[in-house]
């Protein structure tokens, strides 16, 4: 009986472990903003930021967060590069009344297309 009791306790262990196999990846990673942008309903202020998302894409969910306060939650999708690239850089394009909105943050090997979670790329 207490054979059979460790054996289930075992296997119910081994299921907790394997199932957090397969659960999404969560992924961050840092930029620099050089001026003041938009994303989402957030103004963000020039500074260091880190973006977050879980899965793989290509349909995701990013945080971005300064420190670990999460300022916006936008839907992007994440496109894999070609080749890496050297450095962090964000695009921006024209917004609302003359105001920049992040458009893409591209990282070493994969790209952010901010607002863009259901578009056909």
């Amino acid at each position: 009986m207490k054979s059979a009791r460790n054996w289930c306790l075992v296997l119910t262990a081994m299921l907790l472990l394997t199932m957090g196999a397969f659960a999404d990846q969560k992924h961050k990673a840092g930029f620099t903003l050089a001026e003041p942008a938009q994303v989402g309903s957030a103004q963000l202020q020039p500074g260091d930021y880190k973006a977050e998302w879980t899965g793989d894409g290509p349909n995701v969910q990013v945080q971005i967060m300064k420190g670990s306060k999460t300022l916006a939650t936008v839907p992007a999708q994440l496109i894999q590069q070609k080749e890496t690239v050297a450095n962090t850089d964000v695009v921006l394009k024209p917004g609302d009344n003359g105001a920049k909105t992040i458009d893409q943050i591209d990282f070493a090997n994969k790209s952010l297309k901010l607002g863009s979670a259901s578009s056909g790329m």
